[in-house]
């Protein structure tokens, strides 16, 4: 599937990270030049869900940040609804929460499983940051790591995120959770644990709905000049409607075509994911089409 994604995207002309062709030569970084200024962007993955035999020949062409099918999420929490206890047959309990859309995949937390298992990769991991840091002005860092459907911030996480840091990252902007998490300045350095979901609607049997899987945020740094002049973020939102495709919304669009009742109901979800990314109460001026972060 990685493969055909990157052929049909050389097919189009769109660049890509963190993954390359068997025949390709690895780069570290993609660096590109926007207003005389050079960026690096790098992107690592935690890890893959599963690799057969005859995939080995792919392994060196991602850039993992542990064992290619370790999850380093040591700790699981399965979510437990009345049908577990009532009943017994594993396969028919699955199929009745398919189809009333209760939760069928764990809680992760991402512990540090093995300093052994993750070593290895997390030293080409910082070796990458420091050859961009010689090459480029502006170091993006994009790293796939998180527990998925956890607003907590895992251990793993925090360790890769200190690595980006002592290696000279400009920016370290992660997914995975598949929910957002916290965002704020570490040594000026803007740091987002997780951007939530672009296109990820809340009424699948996979998602965990309180954590609001269906939400986003896109990131904007405003350069002035080789440096970094302001960090804004923008809160998204996926819509799917019967028999249509999933729509993402910037919430001030969407809260634009709301009825009274449903403009209430983005006001209170969007104080609960603002409150989540910044720590903070929003009273007022909730709806915006960016928010600071400071």
């Amino acid at each position: 599937g990685a493969v055909r994604t990157m052929q049909t995207l050389d097919k189009l002309g769109l660049p890509y990270v963190g993954t390359c062709l068997p025949d390709q030569e690895r780069q570290e970084a993609y660096y590109f030049e926007l207003d005389g200024v050079k960026f690096a962007v790098i992107a690592y993955t935690y890890g893959i869900n599963k690799r057969k035999p005859e995939d080995e020949k792919y392994a060196d062409s991602m850039n993992c940040l542990a064992k290619a099918g370790n999850r380093v999420c040591g700790k699981k929490i399965y979510p437990k609804s009345i049908f577990d206890k009532l009943i017994k047959n594993e396969n028919r309990r699955e199929r009745i929460k398919k189809r009333l859309h209760i939760p069928t995949l764990p809680i992760q937390v991402d512990t540090l499983i093995n300093h052994d298992m993750v070593y290895e990769y997390t030293e080409r991991f910082c070796d990458d940051l420091k050859a961009a840091r010689e090459k480029a002005d502006f170091v993006i860092c994009y790293p796939h790591t998180g527990g998925q459907f956890n607003i907590e911030i895992g251990d793993f996480t925090k360790t890769v995120f200190e690595k980006a840091l002592a290696c000279g990252a400009d920016a370290i902007l992660a997914s995975h959770s598949h929910c957002v998490q916290k965002a704020e300045f570490r040594d000026a350095v803007p740091c987002a644990y997780s951007l939530g979901n672009f296109n990820m609607v809340g009424d699948t049997e996979v998602t965990v709905k309180k954590f609001f899987p269906d939400y986003g945020l896109a990131m904007h740094l405003y350069m002035d000049g080789k440096r970094l002049d302001k960090v804004t973020f923008s809160i998204t939102k996926a819509i799917m409607k019967d028999n249509e495709q999933i729509v993402v919304w910037p919430v001030d669009a969407l809260y634009k075509t709301l009825n009274k009742g449903q403009k209430k109901a983005l006001v209170k979800e969007v104080k609960q994911i603002l409150a989540v990314v910044t720590g903070k109460e929003y009273d007022s001026d909730v709806i915006q089409a960016e928010y600071d972060l400071k």
